[in-house]
């Protein structure tokens, strides 16, 4: 990805995903580029008013690589993947159950369990 297209990213976002706890728009250096690869970035948001934390994983296609020049045709787009928030995560977790039986067949299965996992997960007949 080059400094356009970051750019381009960066607007993207503050634009169009709003803080999932308190609603207020990100700024600028409250977005951080934690890597980029190719057509591939991940960027961590920061919500500058109650601090939720969200990890959002863009990709952009061949066909929609030069997002600053104009295209002859076909619609320019950007294709964002939201991680769960912290509170997202709490909720599921709280919300998650583990019984006693759980625990029992977990070890169970790990006690007998040799170590093949291309047996484990091929189709049983």
């Amino acid at each position: 990805m080059n400094f356009s297209e970051l750019n381009q990213i960066v607007r993207f976002l503050r634009k169009t995903l709003p803080c999932s706890s308190c609603k207020n728009s990100y700024l600028n250096d409250s977005i951080e580029v934690l890597s980029t690869f190719d057509d591939q970035g991940l960027f961590n948001l920061t919500c500058p008013s109650c601090q939720t934390q969200l990890l959002v994983h863009i990709t952009i296609s061949d066909d929609e690589r030069n997002l600053s020049e104009p295209k002859k045709s076909g619609k320019q787009s950007i294709r964002a993947h939201r991680s769960l928030n912290e509170k997202d995560i709490t909720a599921q977790i709280h919300d998650a159950h583990i019984s006693t039986d759980d625990v029992i067949n977990m070890h169970t299965f790990l006690n007998q369990f040799d170590g093949n996992f291309k047996e484990l997960f091929s189709k049983r007949q």
